[in-house]
């Protein structure tokens, strides 16, 4: 097995890997979206209550979904810098392989 194939079978298993990642990561995401849904419902149910028990945990809960609104945007982040990279590293391996 000469080196251009090594590096082929070495690039292709970290594509899969990757693209396990990717999935992986989607999903969580999509659970936190789901998550982020359901909490912002109930934060306008307990808005239309309009009591001091409500209105604290309205701010319990506001603060939930903004805590869960920046790991759903860093979540969002990673998976493009991980969709990037591998964009990167099929490129490279697609170069090399047409050298």
């Amino acid at each position: 097995m000469d080196l251009n194939a090594i590096s082929l079978e070495q690039a292709l298993i970290d594509v899969e890997t990757a693209n396990a990642r990717v999935i992986d990561l989607t999903r969580r995401l999509t659970s936190l979206n789901l998550e982020l849904v359901g909490l912002r419902s109930e934060v306008a149910f307990l808005r239309s209550r309009q009591t001091v028990d409500a209105q604290t945990s309205q701010a319990d809960l506001e603060a939930e979904v903004f805590n869960l609104s920046l790991a759903l945007q860093s979540e969002r982040l990673h998976n493009q810098k991980v969709i990037s990279e591998l964009q990167s590293r099929l490129l490279r391996y697609e170069k090399a392989e047409r050298a």
